[in-house]
């Protein structure tokens, strides 16, 4: 088969982090409630278990990697078939390492307060997390990439600097440290945003790769794999954003995911479907009626 069985129910445990209120950064993340809550209502539909946390928003340092930790180790993982972690904040890129600092609610500006996404993706390797090993692992970040006004081109000019500094031996030894790190594949990250870029959210909207994920996720999830669907959000953002922002897929799978048919909206469609061809039926029969 081309793709990962999803046959579970629930099919996998879903941790949701939404830091809105922080305690030194200027803005709060405008729409995160929204966002939290659109997100939340659709993993209930296609049926995970959502991992309870205390606080649900606004965590720190310390409290965002204890409860990435404890979601990780938590047993139950092997009994699903695959496991979910969507994150909302502010971000930043940190150009000479390709990885995104999520900020906390105790982060301070201009500094590298926060919890990679690097890290976070390491708390799932089949060392830390054997019950989900090799089984598909989903990641959504929401947060920008970026702090100031600095653009892509900026960005990747720093970035490809960086690594001029360095021989093709040391560049190869770094990866090959970096894989002894990292779980083999069955992972996908899609980023709101690209490196250096802003992430949008709007107040009493919420971010539109949050609203576009739930909507193509909810109209195309019984004939389309996530990836498919992920290729289609791009695809409306860009629409309606324009170039202004467009959400990076960042994947290491081996196999398709498609989660299981919605059987409720299916039976609606169905019922939707039976009663129309009765109505038509009715109306022909009236008609026929009419003339005699």
């Amino acid at each position: 088969s081309d793709h990962y069985p999803i046959n579970s129910s629930p099919i996998g445990l879903a941790l949701v982090i939404s830091n809105i209120e922080f305690d030194h950064l200027r803005s709060r993340n405008e729409g995160g409630y929204e966002d939290y809550n659109h997100f939340k209502k659709l993993l209930d539909e296609l049926n995970f278990k959502i991992y309870d946390i205390e606080p649900t928003h606004s965590l720190t340092e310390a409290e965002v990697k204890e409860t990435v930790k404890a979601f990780a180790r938590d047993k139950d993982h092997r009994w699903y078939s695959c496991l979910l972690v969507c994150i909302m904040t502010h971000g930043v890129e940190e150009a000479n390492a390709y990885a995104t600092l999520l900020r906390c609610k105790d982060s301070r500006p201009n500094t590298k307060d926060g919890v990679s996404v690097r890290w976070i993706i390491n708390q799932f390797t089949g060392n830390n997390c054997p019950g989900i090993h090799h089984k598909p692992k989903l990641f959504f970040i929401q947060a920008c990439r970026s702090e100031s006004s600095i653009n892509a081109i900026k960005f990747w000019s720093a970035f490809m600097s960086a690594l001029r500094c360095f021989s093709d031996t040391e560049i190869q030894r770094l990866v090959d440290e970096d894989e002894e790190h990292e779980d083999e594949g069955n992972v996908y990250m899609v980023f709101s945003t690209l490196p250096g870029r802003y992430s949008y959210r709007y107040d009493g909207y919420g971010s539109p790769f949050i609203r576009k994920t739930v909507e193509v996720i909810r109209e195309m999830r019984d004939f389309e794999d996530l990836n498919g669907m992920m290729v289609e959000m791009i695809r409306r953002i860009r629409k309606e954003e324009g170039s202004i922002q467009i959400p990076e897929i960042v994947t290491r799978m081996s196999n398709r995911v498609c989660f299981p048919l919605d059987m409720e909206g299916a039976e609606r469609k169905i019922l939707e479907a039976i009663l129309s061809r009765l109505e038509t039926r009715r109306s022909l029969l009236v008609a026929r009626i009419s003339k005699t």
